[in-house]
């Protein structure tokens, strides 16, 4: 009572030893009024143990100079409610080294008002222990100052309690070395607000542990900014679980350095929807080996830019597992390039419906040894779009097998470009429907190589456009086994282009029925040498219709085993021109049936030359019909042989016309037999220079039917040699005209034996000249009835030597009338003997000329009745 009712003065008064010797009692007795009074120095003399049952009204008193004034024992004898009483001025005022004495239970009994008072310094001068018992409350009073003033040992030393009572504006306040400091603990004990509330900069400090110390949760709640913001090393240090508690907007936000940190195996065990969160440039980013190590489930999150995005070398380290899982959208995605370096166990990983979704251009970017590795299934299903796209050298990078496999619709997508790069392999590859597929412009655009290559089946499949569709160069190199295939119905619908464009030995290789089914305007141009080409044995079924279409040119060219195998219909179908085109070596390989079944109008178109060449048995063979229609340059130019062969049967055949024109020496040629046979008419055709020409041989052969034929000058034509030739009755039977048309020299050349059998009609047609002509033998052949049939006039005008030469008894056998004609130099010629033997009745027809002419030696020879 006696301390409470000191007055301020006298409290003021007291030493300071004095207060040294107080009780707790009377220092609670001091008012709070007295008790703010007290100096430092008053104060600091209070026992500790005094000090800590000191009222908390008293505490609450004392001023801030005063607290500043508590030495470190008192401040550590003051207990938890005299610590709270403390004003926060009070708190400020405290030093550094009265912050060191205080303990931890007082520091834990802290208001937050008192932990906001606290300078920085005081903040920084408590130990861990010290710092360890501020309460989450007193943490959460702290202001960004106070955090920032903490050392990064203290900091380091927060439980995580106290550190997850940092507000967030505190946790932005940390310095980055304070965040640095953070044990793993005290990282995993951060909220998301809390983390979310780290500066970049800060979190750029953390090592791979406090990374690693992140909770996924807090992972997930980090913004773009702070992920953004994160090192290389600590990407390498999150776990699979922390990337994917990562937000699909963050991992859209990583660099791509960020993103080719990520551990191989946590990037496996990214979930999808993590992998579709990233972009393209974040894919490409991608390491080969990160790549690599996606799962196939994986790989079909990715977007078709991200697809698209990938580089050749991420392509190339693509399982064929993860190929074979890709989405249609994400194989069409594909860049052309990257396509182009995939591997062949990748492009045979590639189902039929990635196939059928690739675009034109990554189908012409798929490389050669790729065009190999696709299935024959693969490549039936490229669309007919794509495959007609492709290039020469991926088509010929197919294989055969495949070729072959290959549907009608997609052969029938080639172009004409594409089907003329085809390899000879290729093309034998493909059967009869694949081959059937080919358009007309497909087999026009095949070179000469690979026509060669088509097998035999397949040219038997060509339809009519097909075969028409052949170049020309490209028919000519087929090998005989493929002529050979061709149908009839191919062989009918060849151009006349193409016709003469087959070879000799193509020619040779077709059958008789490909050969008849060809259209007669191809067979009619085709050449020379194509026709020498054809079989004998196919040539003799060609049908009439064939051997019609040929020309002129044509028959001309063929062989003679050709000619000699036509048969008689084949040969009756040559035009007149055709058989004038015979040469002459040609028409002795014809056969006889064949030269009999000639018409008229054929035989007489054959050349003179070709007749000529005609054996003797082709002569003798011929018709009489044939030589019927013998022209006159025909008949003519026939050679003495083949003359000399004919029959009297054919030379009766011949026309008069003919007849007249044969030569000399065709005449000649006449068999003697023959020339006995001719028709009458025939021997009346005979000019003068035939009959003039006939042998001795011939003219003794002719009967006197065909004697009397000849005209008169043609009797006058009769050499002398031929008159001797003549027979008896031939020389009888010629009438008036003819035996005076003989010539007085060949009159002359008749035997005795002729003469003697002359008639007496002929004898008295004995023209003057002829008369006079007779020598003395012949008139002394002739006989009296012979020499009376001699005219008067003609009596009259014989010589001397021929009154002279008519024998004794042929003139006593002269008629009057004859001796009545003798002239008066013929009777003066008469022998004596002559003379004796004239009657009276003839010697009275002399005149009296007659009569002196008589000589001396004839007078006396008369009889005496004469």
């Amino acid at each position: 009572a006696q301390v409470g009712a000191l007055t301020s003065d006298s409290v003021q008064a007291f030493a300071a030893i004095q207060f040294s010797t107080l009780s707790s009692s009377q220092i609670n007795a001091l008012t709070t009024d007295n008790m703010a009074l007290l100096s430092g120095e008053q104060i600091q003399r209070i026992d500790s143990s005094v000090m800590a049952n000191i009222s908390t009204d008293n505490i609450t008193a004392l001023t801030s100079d005063q607290t500043a004034s508590l030495t470190g024992d008192q401040l550590g004898a003051l207990n938890t409610n005299q610590i709270r009483a403390f004003a926060a001025d009070d708190i400020v005022a405290l030093s550094l080294i009265q912050m060191q004495s205080m303990t931890t239970d007082n520091l834990a009994a802290l208001t937050s008002d008192q932990v906001a008072a606290m300078e920085t310094q005081d903040l920084r001068v408590l130990d861990t222990d010290q710092l360890g018992a501020l309460t989450t409350k007193n943490i959460e009073a702290l202001t960004s100052d106070q955090i920032q003033g903490l050392s990064t040992t203290q900091f380091a030393s927060l439980n995580t309690d106290q550190v997850r009572a940092i507000s967030s504006d505190n946790i932005t306040a940390l310095t980055a070395s304070q965040v640095s400091a953070m044990t793993s603990d005290q990282i995993s004990a951060l909220a998301a607000n809390q983390v979310q509330a780290l500066e970049t900069d800060d979190l750029r400090t953390l090592d791979s542990a406090q990374i690693g110390a992140l909770s996924p949760d807090n992972i997930g709640e980090l913004t773009s900014d702070q992920v953004q913001a994160l090192t290389t090393n600590q990407i390498i240090a999150m776990s699979s679980e922390q990337l994917n508690s990562m937000s699909t907007d963050n991992m859209a936000v990583l660099s791509n350095e960020q993103v080719q940190a990520i551990e191989v195996s946590d990037l496996a065990n990214l979930s999808d929807v993590k992998i579709e969160a990233m972009g393209s440039d974040q894919i490409a980013s991608l390491t080969t080996e990160q790549f690599q190590a996606l799962t196939s489930d994986q790989i079909r999150s990715l977007a078709t830019d991200e697809i698209a995005a990938l580089s050749i070398e991420q392509i190339a380290v693509l399982s064929t597992d993860s190929i074979q899982g890709l989405f249609t959208n994400q194989v069409a995605a594909l860049g052309t390039d990257e396509l182009s370096s995939m591997n062949t166990d990748q492009i045979g990983a590639l189902t039929r419906t990635h196939i059928n979704s690739l675009s034109s251009d990554q189908a012409v970017a798929l490389t050669a040894p790729q065009i190999a590795a696709l299935s024959s299934d693969q490549l039936n299903v490229l669309s007919t779009d794509n495959l007609s796209v492709l290039t020469s050298g991926q088509i010929q990078a197919i294989e055969t097998d495949d070729m072959a496999a290959l549907t009608t619709d997609n052969i029938e997508a080639l172009t004409s470009d594409q089907t003329s790069s085809l390899t000879t392999d290729q093309l034998s590859a493909l059967n009869s429907d694949q081959m059937l597929a080919f358009t007309s412009d497909d087999i026009a655009a095949l070179s000469s190589d690979q026509m060669a290559g088509i097998t035999t089946d397949n040219i038997n499949s060509l339809t009519s456009d097909q075969v028409k569709a052949i170049d020309t160069e490209d028919l000519a190199v087929l090998n005989t086994d493929q002529i050979g295939a061709m149908t009839t119905d191919n062989i009918s619908v060849l151009s006349s282009d193409q016709a003469t464009a087959l070879t000799g030995a193509q020619i040779t290789s077709l059958s008789s029925d490909q050969l008849n089914a060809m259209t007669t305007d191809n067979l009619s141009v085709l050449t020379a040498g194509q026709i020498q080409a054809i079989e004998t044995d196919d040539l003799v079924a060609l049908s009439t219709d064939n051997t019609t279409a040929l020309t002129s040119d044509q028959t001309a060219s063929l062989t003679n085993a050709q000619i000699g195998a036509l048969t008689t219909d084949q040969i009756q179908t040559f035009a007149t021109d055709e058989i004038a085109a015979l040469s002459s070596d040609q028409m002795p390989a014809m056969t006889t049936d064949n030269l009999n079944t000639l018409n008229s109008d054929q035989f007489r178109a054959i050349k003179t030359d070709g007749l000529q060449a005609l054996s003797t048995d082709q002569i003798n063979s011929l018709s009489t019909d044939n030589i019927a229609s013998l022209t006159s340059d025909q008949s003519s130019a026939m050679s003495g042989n083949q003359i000399t062969a004919l029959s009297s049967d054919q030379l009766n055949a011949m026309t008069t016309d003919n007849i007249s024109a044969l030569s000399s020496d065709q005449v000649q040629a006449i068999e003697v037999a023959d020339i006995t046979a001719l028709s009458t008419d025939n021997t009346t055709a005979l000019t003068s220079d035939q009959t003039e020409s006939l042998t001795n041989s011939q003219l003794g052969a002719l009967t006197t039917d065909q004697i009397q034929t000849f005209a008169t000058d043609e009797i006058a034509a009769l050499s002398t040699d031929q008159m001797t030739a003549m027979t008896t009755d031939n020389l009888n039977a010629l009438n008036s005209d003819q035996f005076q048309a003989i010539q007085t020299e060949d009159l002359q050349a008749l035997s005795t034996d002729q003469i003697n059998s002359l008639s007496t009609d002929n004898i008295a047609r004995l023209t003057s000249d002829q008369s006079i002509a007779l020598s003395g033998n012949q008139i002394a052949a002739l006989s009296s009835d012979q020499l009376n049939a001699i005219t008067t006039d003609n009596i009259s005008k014989l010589t001397t030597d021929q009154i002279q030469s008519i024998e004794v008894s042929d003139i006593s056998a002269l008629s009057t009338d004859n001796t009545a004609a003798l002239t008066s130099d013929q009777t003066a010629s008469l022998t004596t003997d002559q003379v004796g033997a004239l009657t009276s009745d003839q010697v009275q027809t002399f005149s009296t000329d007659d009569i002196v002419a008589l000589s001396t030696n004839q007078i006396p020879a008369m009889t005496t009745d004469n």
